[in-house]
């Protein structure tokens, strides 16, 4: 779960993305709110999302993240796909799907949706946008503005000690 919020926080990073929730800075939204039912349940912050596109590999990641609190479990969101963001679903059943969500309530307590990595495929999720705009040059390939939604089914992988399953739901 670090290496992934590290990576969230790491591409973040390289689209110059900070928590604000005024400035329409490309490669970040100004809302992002994301919604956790089942096992685990509640209404979280996940300002921004961050989304940006790499010449170098032709790819585009997009991600946010929510930090644990007292009252909030760690979530993480990581899609990436081949060439520049449109206005479609991106899904986990795609044949070159790669994705993460994951909520992690405390070590070993957690819940999984992912493609395309190391382990076995499980869960599912679907980043659908619904307007990308404001495309704007970077020094590594173009940011831009996105609005749209998240959904995913997380159930708990066989090495957590979670059961049950968590549905997810984000709107940015």
């Amino acid at each position: 779960m670090r290496a992934r919020v590290a990576a969230v926080a790491a591409a973040a990073a390289v689209w110059g993305c900070g928590k604000s929730a005024t400035a329409p800075t490309p490669g970040q939204t100004t809302s992002c709110t994301v919604t956790l039912g089942g096992a685990i349940a509640g209404t979280f912050d996940c300002r921004p999302a961050v989304i940006g596109w790499t010449s170098a590999t032709n790819t585009t990641a997009f991600g946010f993240s929510v930090t644990a609190t007292a009252t909030a479990p760690d979530v993480v969101v990581s899609v990436s796909w081949s060439g520049r963001p449109a206005v479609r679903a991106y899904a986990s059943s795609d044949s070159a799907a790669q994705g993460v969500a994951e909520v992690l309530a405390a070590p070993g307590v957690e819940w999984l949706a992912s493609r395309g990595g190391a382990g076995a495929p499980q869960g599912s999720y679907t980043l659908t946008l619904t307007s990308v705009s404001d495309t704007v040059a970077t020094s590594r390939g173009e940011a831009y503005l996105v609005a749209g939604t998240l959904t995913a089914t997380l159930p708990a992988p066989p090495t957590s000690s979670a059961s049950g399953s968590i549905t997810l739901t984000a709107t940015f």
